[in-house]
C-alpha cells in the first residue's frame, strides 16, 4: 500500500522501522519542524525526521496541516492509508479523508481510559496496575475512533514512563502491522469505543511535577516514576547558603515515619503523609543524574530539615 507516516517522537520509531522493512510503500513521512535546543541553540530534527532521511524517504515538516499546499500535496500522492503515532499537530477533516482508508493511529492506553496527549504518564501517576495499546481509526474527536485492535499489558511497580514507553511502542508497532495486512485482505474488523469510564490524559503541566510530601509515599512514587525521567519530579532545597532543585528519577517506598517533607536518615529518605520515600537515582539542577551516595558525598541535605513545597 501507499502510505503516509505522521510522527514527531520516539515512541513512533518502531512503526516506522517495521514499514520500511515491509513490501509497503512510504509516499512522505511528516514531522514536526526541527527545533534549536541546546546551548548553541542548535536546530535538531525529530528521531523521525533523522531515520527517514537515512532511509532515503520524503519528509514534510508542515507548522500546520490546513495550508491548501499540503492538501494538494497529499491529494496528488493519492495514498491508500494515512499512520499517526504521537505527531503533535491537528489533523484537519479535509485531509483524514484523502487516503482511501483513512488514517490508523497507534494510542498507548486501553480506550476509552486515558484519552489524550499524556496516557502513558497518567496511567503511571494514577497507580494503574494495568495499560495497553489500540489501533484505531482516526476521527475529528480526541481519540474517540473506532478500534480495530486491543492488547493489554501489566504495569509493574519497576516500570516508569521511558521503560513503559518502550514496551508499549515495539507493542504498538507490531499490532500496526497485524492490523495493515489484514487492512490489505479485507479482514480488518472496527468496533466502536464504550462511552461508559471515559477519562482524559492531560499534557503535564509544570506545576504539577513539584513533590508534595504531604501525599502518602505510594503516591509519591507513582509521581516519580511517572514522570522519570523527563520531566522529572522535584523538590527544592533552601538553607542560608543554598537554594536549588532536585530531581528524584528512582525511588523506594520505605516504612520510616516524621512530619511530611522531613529528611529522616542520613540517606535523604523524606517522610511523607503516610510512609516515606528513599531517593536512589537523583539529580540536583545543572548536573548529570547520579547515586544517592555518590549525590550526598558533594551536596549535603542534614538529617531533620523539612522540605516544604514551594509557595506559586
Amino acid at each position: 500500500m501507499n502510505i503516509i507516516f505522521m510522527s514527531s517522537s520516539e515512541f513512533g520509531l518502531p512503526a516506522l522501522k517495521k514499514l520500511v522493512e515491509s513490501q509497503n510503500k512510504i509516499s512522505s513521512v511528516y514531522t514536526q519542524p526541527p527545533k534549536k535546543s541546546g546551548r548553541g541553540l542548535k536546530m535538531n530534527k525529530s528521531v523521525i525526521h533523522q531515520f527517514a532521511l537515512q532511509n532515503n524517504l520524503c519528509v514534510r515538516t508542515p507548522t500546520n496541516l490546513e495550508i491548501q499546499t499540503e492538501i494538494d500535496f497529499l491529494k496528488k500522492s493519492n495514498p491508500d492509508l494515512g499512520i499517526v503515532v504521537s505527531y503533535g499537530l491537528i489533523i484537519p477533516t479535509e485531509i483524514l479523508e484523502i487516503p482511501r482508508f483513512g488514517f490508523l493511529n497507534i494510542h498507548p492506553s486501553l480506550l476509552p481510559r486515558w484519552r489524550g496527549a499524556a496516557p502513558i504518564q497518567r496511567a503511571i501517576m494514577n497507580g494503574d496496575e494495568k495499560t495497553g495499546v489500540n489501533i484505531m481509526k482516526l476521527d475529528d474527536g480526541l481519540d474517540t475512533g473506532d478500534i480495530c485492535k486491543k492488547i493489554e499489558i501489566e504495569i509493574k511497580t519497576t516500570d516508569n514512563n521511558e521503560s513503559l514507553s518502550l514496551k508499549l511502542s515495539k507493542l504498538g508497532a507490531e499490532v500496526l502491522m497485524q492490523a495493515v495486512i489484514e487492512l490489505q485482505d479485507g479482514n480488518l474488523n472496527f468496533t466502536r469505543q464504550d462511552n461508559r469510564n471515559i477519562t482524559y490524559a492531560k499534557k503535564i503541566d509544570k506545576k504539577e511535577t513539584e513533590l508534595d510530601f504531604n501525599c502518602a509515599a505510594k503516591e509519591i512514587h507513582n509521581k516519580i516514576r511517572g514522570l522519570s525521567p523527563h520531566p522529572g519530579a522535584w523538590f527544592k532545597y533552601i538553607d542560608e547558603s543554598n537554594n536549588f532543585r532536585v530531581r528524584i528519577i528512582q525511588a523506594e517506598i520505605l516504612e520510616g515515619h516524621g512530619k511530611p517533607g522531613e529528611v529522616i536518615d542520613d540517606e535523604l529518605s523524606i517522610a511523607c503523609g503516610v510512609n516515606a520515600i528513599k531517593p536512589i537515582l537523583i539529580q540536583k539542577e545543572g548536573k548529570k543524574p547520579m547515586h544517592i551516595k555518590d549525590f550526598l558525598l558533594g551536596t549535603k541535605i542534614p538529617k531533620g530539615i523539612i522540605l516544604n513545597k514551594s509557595v506559586i
